[in-house]
């Protein structure tokens, strides 16, 4: 799991990737967005804390990953 930061400001790209070779991943953003694929860009517009989460499988195996998000406006850091 790999992403950019756990903290950023309204309206900044979060970048997140999963490398683990031949996984399926699934995106929940904790703000009502997901995505399917294992690398991409999500942005939030709205402050406040994400309970998200990458959920991967391989076929025979299927792992969740959560993670939380802080998520502020831009003159609060």
């Amino acid at each position: 799991l790999v992403l950019t930061d756990t903290f950023v400001l309204v309206g900044t790209a979060l970048h997140f990737a999963e490398a683990r070779g031949e996984y399926t991943c699934s995106w929940n953003f904790g703000d009502g967005y997901g995505y399917q694929g294992c690398q991409g860009l999500h942005t939030y517009s709205q402050p406040g804390t994400y309970a998200a989460s990458l959920t991967t499988s391989n076929g025979y195996c299927i792992t969740t990953t959560p993670f939380t998000i802080q998520v502020a406006e831009p003159n609060a850091r």
